[in-house]
């Protein structure tokens, strides 16, 4: 087999004059790693990205190409290469012309990354060392395919969009060149994502909270985004659909006795028409706390909505990443509040917790920490991103057994919870009430006018009432998240698996050359890269259990449904290997 890109049209894009437009479906969840930039990359204002303006945005190239990432490693550089010459990516664009493609190809390095679980995600190097001591490396590429069913999951007209909005705030990496299914963005070096243990450090965890409410604040939305409302139930009610067809397309396979891998009960622990009622019942539990659809717009913020802890890097050398003795090891049960009943602790003690974190002073290693990966990025209330950044605590996607188990038991205690919620609330100078906190009528006034507020008594109120409506937006990151996964599975399809294949299903052209005889496949023996690429160790989207990942989320869901009241656990015989996965949804009487 002989790999090569054939001649198709190039597309300029001019980021500067792409515009944000309202976004009816959403994106890939890509739990991917990255590494930081050259120098300090700042992913919110005042700090610029390196090589990055806020007055001047470049052409972004786009290619109508198939990237095929199964090929084996030696034809994936050589269409990497080829893609950089076309996409004219500064330095890697002269490589084949200057060194010949056999050394280019033999000098350039492919690292899949772990823990991308819609995209699969690879680092891109060459080495000039033994070529040419004249000349610096290109930089880094991260190279980004797109999954195969993402077209079910992103608007990515939308996503590019929000890309060119963040770039005026000097916000994210540089986006390098785009093709059909993936594109090249700035490899960011000196920086490396948070583990699971690391995101759990109080330190990180308040500068995490106080980063959040910089992006909350920071970005303004276009009034269609407005319009159009929250984008996570945008999301639910678009991949509620595409599941229903899915559902229906299994049972007709079970009638005929056909193999699948889907079993409805396993996935939500009920019928889907149950599950999908018992959502629809939810929503309007919730949207009536803000008075209805309208009222809810008016909360709503600019939100990252996938703040895992992959998608979270620090900028090294820092403080923040240095071991710390754990600070509760010596704690007793009756210094912990009951997540069940947090009403059930001393009052002063439970305030004291928040006056401490409303009182943590900003630091410069605050500007260590990056966001990154804003494919689900959009308008939400604040309390979302909050609760779905709190879920991801109990996520492990590099597991080597079991990345789609998600352990209740690891979600953090009401003081972690205390801790971050305060830090947020506490983060603008004089107390500003956060923006889009649902609140009492007498303090609607003031929020809406950036009033400050009366000192830490009204701010603690507030850290509580924001407390309690992260647990009311809880459900909605899992019912999101459980119906991404059976969408994002490899099994998920709506059509017919004997379906005669077409053309309309292909590339517009051939791309590949096959050879009846290995005979004829020359390939260089001595290049470095006739070995499989180096790999991660961690879930990807070959090897992550997406029916069970959203087993786990239905389970989280039942939980918080029946803990919150919304429906009658009675009512209810939940199935499924989670069944219901209990870990308490208690609020504070304010």
């Amino acid at each position: 087999m002989v790999s090569r890109i054939t001649d198709r049209p190039i597309i300029i894009r001019r980021s500067s004059r792409s515009s944000s437009r309202s976004r009816s479906s959403s994106r890939t969840r890509s739990k991917s790693q990255y590494r930081g930039s050259d120098s300090e990359t700042d992913i919110f204002p005042p700090t610029s990205v390196p090589g990055a303006s806020a007055t001047h945005h470049p052409k972004i190239l786009t290619i109508d190409y198939l990237f095929d990432n199964t090929l084996p490693t030696y034809f994936m550089l050589q269409e990497i290469l080829s893609l950089t010459e076309k996409l004219k990516i500064s330095k890697w664009k002269h490589l084949i012309k200057t060194y010949g493609k056999e050394v280019a190809v033999a000098n350039t390095k492919l690292k899949r990354i772990s823990g991308a679980l819609t995209n699969a995600i690879y680092k891109v190097e060459f080495d000039l060392k033994e070529l040419d001591n004249q000349n610096s490396n290109p930089a880094p590429l991260l190279l980004r395919v797109y999954g195969p069913n993402v077209s079910s999951v992103i608007d990515r007209e939308y996503e590019l969009s929000i890309l060119t909005r963040l770039s005026h705030h000097n916000i994210g990496a540089k986006l390098l060149g785009c093709f059909s299914n993936g594109r090249f963005e700035q490899w960011l070096n000196h920086t490396a994502p948070l583990t699971r243990d690391l995101m759990r450090d109080d330190r990180v965890s308040h500068t995490i909270a106080r980063r959040m409410r910089e992006l909350h604040e920071g970005i303004p939305l276009t009034n269609d985004e407005i319009n159009n409302g929250s984008i996570v139930w945008s999301n639910i009610e678009k991949w509620m659909g595409y599941v229903k067809d899915f559902v229906a397309l299994q049972r007709e396979k079970k009638k005929l006795d056909e193999e699948t891998l889907f079993d409805e009960y396993q996935v939500f622990g009920t019928s889907f028409e149950e599950f999908a009622e018992t959502v629809n019942v939810y929503k309007q539990w919730l949207f009536a706390k803000y008075g209805g659809e309208e009222g809810l717009k008016s909360r709503l913020v600019f939100c990252h909505n996938d703040t895992q802890y992959g998608n979270l890097l620090l900028t090294y050398p820092t403080t923040l990443s240095e071991k710390r003795p754990s600070s509760s090891k010596n704690e007793s049960k009756e210094d912990h509040i009951d997540m069940c009943n947090p009403n059930s602790h001393k009052a002063s003690l439970t305030d004291s917790l928040i006056f401490k974190s409303l009182r943590a002073i900003p630091t410069p290693e605050d500007r260590k920490l990056i966001v990154i990966d804003f494919e689900y990025s959009g308008p939400n209330v604040a309390a979302y991103d909050i609760a779905d950044h709190l879920c991801e605590w109990m996520a492990d996607y590099h597991d080597p057994d079991r990345p789609h188990y998600l352990d209740q038991k690891s979600y953090p205690t009401v003081e972690e919870q205390l801790a971050f919620v305060g830090s947020y609330v506490g983060a603008a100078p004089l107390g500003k009430i956060p923006l889009g906190v649902l609140e009492k009528d007498h303090y609607s006034d003031a929020n809406k006018n950036n009033n400050n507020g009366d000192g830490d008594d009204d701010l603690a109120l507030v850290t509580k009432r924001l407390y309690n409506e992260i647990v009311y937006w809880r459900p909605a990151a899992h019912i999101s998240w459980c119906l991404w996964g059976i969408v994002q599975s490899p099994s998920f399809c709506l059509q017919p698996e004997n379906d005669p294949v077409t053309s309309s299903n292909l590339p517009d052209d051939g791309t590949y050359k096959v050879v009846s005889d290995l005979k004829d496949l020359q390939i260089n023996n001595n290049n470095n890269n006739s070995e499989e690429m180096e790999e991660e160790v961690g879930g990807d989207t070959d090897t992550f259990d997406y029916f069970r990942y959203s087993n786990n989320k239905a389970g989280l869901v039942w939980n918080d449904l029946f803990e919150l009241g919304v429906v009658d656990r009675e009512k209810f015989d939940i199935k499924g290997e989670e069944g219901v996965k209990f870990y308490g949804a208690g609020l504070f009487e304010v």
